[in-house]
């Protein structure tokens, strides 16, 4: 679990959740930059360049602190499970967490919770009687909880050599990196309402106040969202194949997501 060592709240927390939990949670101290000369690998120039504001000390920090459990999860050479001090562990955490485990040939990365949990996903495997595994064809966000097994470290460390974008949206280009990124619905984790983000207020507004984005900027921007989307929904054909199949073959008795369009599950 990583925390912010400096955060009282964060420690009450993290201690009530080692009290009630009943697995072992061990605890890592989150890294905290002080100023952007501290961090060679962050690429600012880039930034500047395709983005117009920089990351926050806060995301970049966030960054380096999962990325230092990647190369642990790498070391080790074992699956790995990351939380972020923020997390309320639901009943069926643990079981869920044991039937992930049994079936890791099904994902690479998978997500206990996602922060878009509005958008449209395709369930492609069933882990137990309550829960699937969804693949959402766009970002599904959030770094709060998940599972990373060592070949998909090794490939994310890879691609974080240089610090360009923030951990979740490197998670989840998954058309750029080829791992399985699943979520698991519904999800057996939440974000505790008593602890606030502590990442500072960040894009264009609190990079440059009232300035309007400039037209070019807001093109760029569009241009750059328009093709990420593109790209993960290309990716994301097989596994929507998978589940017309299957809602083809048992039209009548489909599988509805909290918050989704009904489908069926590929496997299970």
């Amino acid at each position: 679990m990583i925390t912010l060592l400096q955060r009282p709240e964060r420690q009450a927390h993290v201690a009530a959740l080692q009290r009630s939990s009943p697995l072992p949670l061990r605890v890592f101290p989150a890294i905290t930059p002080q100023c952007y000369e501290d961090i060679p690998s962050y690429d600012r120039a880039w930034r500047a360049r395709h983005f117009g504001y920089d990351l926050t000390l806060g995301e970049i920090g966030c960054l380096l602190s999962h990325r230092a459990l990647w190369e642990r999860c790498v070391r080790s050479n074992q699956t790995m499970c990351i939380l972020e001090d923020d997390v309320e562990l639901g009943e069926d955490f643990a079981a869920s967490l044991a039937h992930a485990l049994a079936w890791q040939g099904e994902w690479d990365v998978l997500r206990f919770l996602a922060e878009r949990w509005d958008r449209w996903r395709v369930p492609v495997w069933r882990l137990d009687a309550e829960h699937v595994l969804a693949q959402y064809p766009r970002p599904a966000m959030g770094t709060a909880a998940y599972l990373l097994q060592p070949q998909a470290a090794q490939r994310l460390l890879a691609l974080t050599e240089q610090i360009r974008i923030p951990v979740d949206q490197v998670i989840d280009r998954f058309w750029a990196h080829r791992l399985r990124v699943r979520v698991v619905e519904p999800h057996p984790v939440r974000i505790a309402q008593s602890c606030p983000s502590v990442i500072a207020e960040r894009g264009w507004a609190a990079s440059h106040g009232d300035a309007r984005r400039p037209l070019w900027r807001r093109l760029q921007r569009d241009l750059r969202n328009g093709a990420d989307r593109l790209l993960g929904l290309l990716y994301s054909l097989d596994c929507l194949r998978q589940a017309w199949r299957c809602q083809a073959s048992a039209p009548t008795s489909p599988l509805r997501l909290p918050g989704g369009r009904p489908g069926s599950p590929a496997g299970g």
